[in-house]
């Protein structure tokens, strides 16, 4: 598409970089105990949510927990650190091997997992799921390819495929990641939000984007039309925006309301989290996609201290998952 992208001298890219994973991790932590539920369910039994909850299960664990959405991320951060690029065949063992002790592991990572472990190549293994478990651990993706949109484009598409091989949801992937690159090169109170739904545009060029049946409206929207009324929403409070997205799992909700959450409280990263936490349902994703988005345009110097030193860190989990020299590979991932 002919799309680059240029860096910005004025910005700390190791703050921001730092604060798109982090961001990830903390909408993941912070949302994770109000998973499944409404709204109103969340204000009865915890009020406002502003600090990590423990929460209960055989997969719970103390506050600060992570889940799929950060873990996933950070074996593609971990593959790409190690590597030195996107190596799609190298992210999918990782998932194969880590899906045996993961969090909250959706149906259609599951389903790849299984094929990937019978021997299925990673572009094969993916589902027909239109699933935000793609776009949520895409973060990575735009810090690796924050200049060249095509390559963007691509290593994306595969990121997505390996588990989601749906075009929505390879189209979501795709936005996710432009969103974190556009971001990141954007100085802290100098974002232009028509500039920054211009760049969405441009990067979804010649991405298939068929319409989706929407679940609680008698009509089809495409990604990329969503994402167009949550950005004409920018004024709007954020809990009008997921009246008109839901934050379920499917991604042409989820997706567009953590857009939602980011671009109604973009000069606030605290608040953008908080927000996309009280919004309920798929409230550890999208507040994962909230997060991942203010940190990268924020950086990690902006993150309240108490959210970085509650968080859960690899190095102090009881549990590990054998990388691919026999080693605890998340203990591995950069942070």
């Amino acid at each position: 598409i002919g799309m680059t992208l240029e860096k910005n001298p004025e910005v700390d890219y190791q703050d921001k970089f730092r604060g798109a994973m982090l961001g990830t991790g903390i909408g993941d932590a912070l949302g994770r105990p109000a998973e499944g539920m409404a709204p109103w369910s969340i204000r009865e039994e915890f009020g406002t949510i502003t600090n990590y909850i423990p929460w209960d299960g055989w997969t719970g664990g103390p506050k600060g927990t992570l889940t799929d959405d950060t873990e996933m991320a950070l074996c593609i951060a971990e593959s790409i650190a190690e590597l030195g690029k996107f190596d799609p065949a190298d992210v999918a063992d990782r998932f194969r091997a880590w899906v045996r002790v993961g969090r909250g592991v959706g149906s259609a990572t599951w389903a790849a997992c299984d094929r990937l472990h019978h021997g299925v190549p990673w572009f094969q293994s993916g589902s027909s799921s239109a699933g935000n478990g793609a776009a949520m651990r895409a973060a990575p993706i735009g810090l690796a390819a924050p200049l060249d949109m095509n390559e963007l484009r691509r290593i994306a598409s595969w990121s997505a495929v390996i588990t989601h091989a749906d075009p929505t949801a390879v189209a979501s992937t795709i936005v996710m990641a432009y969103c974190v690159a556009h971001l990141v090169h954007t100085p802290p109170g100098r974002l232009d939000l028509d500039d920054m739904l211009r760049g969405i545009d441009e990067v979804m060029r010649g991405v298939p984007d068929p319409p989706v049946p929407l679940r609680h409206e008698d009509r089809h929207v495409t990604l990329r039309s969503r994402i167009h009324e949550v950005f004409a929403m920018r004024d709007a409070s954020t809990p009008d925006v997921f009246a008109l997205t839901h934050n379920g799992a499917f991604v042409v909700e989820s997706l567009p309301a953590g857009i939602g959450a980011f671009i109604t409280n973009h000069e606030d990263p605290e608040r953008t989290i908080i927000e996309a936490v009280a919004g309920g349902y798929d409230a550890d994703t999208v507040a994962a996609m909230a997060g991942a988005l203010a940190g990268a345009y924020h950086g990690a110097s902006a993150v309240p201290d108490r959210w970085i030193d509650d968080l859960s860190r690899l190095e102090h989990r009881r549990r590990s998952y054998p990388g691919r020299d026999g080693t605890s590979g998340l203990s591995r991932c950069p942070r």
